[in-house]
């Protein structure tokens, strides 16, 4: 039987807290969103959704565009539970998504994408899987498609000091997350780790660390690296998270 890595290790822990540690995050930022996708998208029949996670973009997606079919890509098998979860107790997305595992570089199935949106996870991928990533966008956008991605608000890695960042009551128990992060030396990687805590009361039920790498980069990052890739692209000056549009540059072809 094939042993779980580090990375899968982290994910069955982190994965039954996530919606409590990104409820307050998905909720301010659902607006901002919205906003920008009204105002970059054209028609969109066929979206793309990277690192759908537990699928909290799901919503949003099938509100903006209702007659789009949506393809959420999520590597982490425990995610993919909650994710499963989600489509099947909504008749709506029940009809609308697919769920694939791996990569969206794996993603061989879909083509003529009118809106790639990777939120909340470009800093998990390296140098090269984010090269890969542009060049996968680039040859499977449609003409005028769009590419939605988003980073930390930290452009260089730094010491962040511990601070509960979600605080969720369930019946009689209550759920903490707790957050603090640190610079890796000689790269551009901050190292998180998040700290889930479960009360009945005022009695500890359980207490598990995760620690996780983000490589940590502003847009103009994106912006550089997307080029080499036949893209171009506007960070967004009004959104509250650093976020840039992509789309193919006018003289460049997919192949």
């Amino acid at each position: 039987m094939k042993s779980l890595t580090d990375d899968e290790r982290g994910y069955l822990i982190s994965a039954e807290y996530y919606d409590v540690m990104s409820e307050q995050h998905w909720s301010a930022r659902c607006k901002d969103l919205s906003d920008i996708l009204q105002t970059v998208c054209g028609p969109v029949a066929t979206i793309v959704d990277v690192g759908s996670g537990t699928g909290n973009g799901l919503a949003l997606l099938n509100r903006q565009f209702p007659q789009a079919a949506i393809h959420a890509v999520e590597p982490a098998a425990a995610m993919r539970i909650a994710l499963m979860t989600r489509v099947l107790h909504d008749s709506r997305l029940r009809e609308r998504v697919s769920i694939y595992p791996g990569t969206f570089e794996q993603l061989q199935e879909v083509d003529n994408i009118d809106l790639i949106l990777v939120s909340g996870c470009i800093g998990f991928f390296t140098q090269a899987q984010r090269g890969r990533l542009w060049k996968s966008a680039a040859r499977q956008l449609a003409p005028g498609g769009v590419i939605l991605v988003d980073t930390m608000p930290l452009t260089v890695p730094h010491q962040v000091a511990r601070s509960r960042v979600a605080c969720t009551t369930l019946g009689c128990q209550r759920y903490e997350v707790f957050l603090q992060g640190e610079a890796v030396e000689n790269s551009d990687l901050m190292r998180w780790e998040m700290q889930f805590i479960q009360y009945q009361g005022e009695r500890l039920l359980r207490c598990n660390t995760v620690v996780r790498d983000w490589h940590t980069f502003g847009p103009g990052r994106i912006l550089a690296e997307a080029a080499q890739a036949g893209l171009s692209g506007l960070v967004q000056a009004d959104s509250a998270i650093p976020t840039v549009v992509l789309r193919r540059r006018e003289s460049s072809q997919p192949g």
